[in-house]
């Protein structure tokens, strides 16, 4: 994918902002939501990407699952649930990029 802008959307702003700009290179153009944007606003600002990084949560599951783009690409947590059991087809889509869990280890 060539010349992405990645928009961050979070419960923590701050954690967002540094990762940004410790994470993303200088030519990589980024968005921070705002901290005053309404359930209902970040839901459409969401759902209106073409691609999704997603966290193992519903409401980024909703978001990405009501994004309409036809080529959309959803890169998701390696295991939805923390105890790791079986996938579920009606959560977790084969189409998705799995990242590996690092953390839970």
């Amino acid at each position: 994918m060539e010349h992405p802008v990645f928009f961050f959307f979070s419960d923590d702003l701050d954690y967002a902002s540094t990762f940004a700009q410790h994470t993303l290179r200088d030519n990589e153009i980024y968005f921070i939501e705002q901290s005053d944007n309404s359930v209902v606003e970040k839901v459409t600002l969401m759902s209106s990407c073409k691609h999704f990084i997603i966290s193992n949560s519903t409401f980024s599951w909703w978001v990405q699952y009501l994004g309409n783009s036809s080529n959309k690409i959803v890169v998701a947590p390696e295991h939805w649930y923390v105890h790791r059991i079986q996938s579920h087809a009606l959560i977790e889509e084969e189409s998705w990029i799995r990242v590996p869990d690092k953390f839970l280890d």
